[in-house]
């Protein structure tokens, strides 16, 4: 099993929702990334529904493009179509993120899902918690679009891996 490490993609300071900077780091989406599955995992519809523009402006299909209110829908999903990533929020009823996460990454047979926690927890304990379960990227809300764009592609298999690191 490959040891994941994460890094923090920006705060509260320095990424708000509503303006920014055009950040271009990741560069385009690979050929074969296009054709990847992603999971928007949030308790929130009208977060889901801005996450769902920006997977869509970061090259995936709409119709690859799967969603889910809690971590245990998300989990029910996995039975149905292949995930290669998944955008997760923390703070969800029924199933929160971590639960969900320490659940995905218990399982063998879905190491390779990349999950791209997005979230308004700004807790370090919290953060080095998820980053321990194997958590690939934080994003911080309230954040670029910009941002979130840049960890999809580089999160995504085939796509460039600017920033990322692993260990064995």
């Amino acid at each position: 099993m490959t040891k994941r490490h994460s890094q923090h993609l920006g705060n509260r300071s320095d990424s708000p929702a509503h303006a920014g900077p055009v950040r271009r780091d990741a560069g385009p989406v690979s050929p074969s990334a296009m054709h990847c599955t992603a999971l928007i995992v949030d308790d929130s519809s009208a977060a889901r529904s801005v996450m769902r523009e920006i997977v869509r402006e970061a090259g995936l299909r709409d119709d690859r493009i799967y969603e889910a209110a809690n971590g245990q829908e998300a989990l029910a999903l996995f039975e149905e179509v292949w995930i290669d990533l998944v955008l997760l929020d923390i703070n969800m009823p029924v199933m929160n993120g971590e639960v969900f996460a320490r659940t995905l990454r218990a399982r063998e047979d879905l190491d390779d899902v990349r999950m791209l926690v997005v979230t308004a927890e700004h807790s370090p304990f919290r953060h080095a918690r998820l980053r321990q379960l194997g958590v690939d990227w934080i994003l911080t809300k309230p954040f670029y679009a910009d941002h979130l764009r840049d960890a999809i592609r580089i999160c995504l298999p085939g796509a460039e891996s600017v920033g990322r690191s692993s260990a064995a």
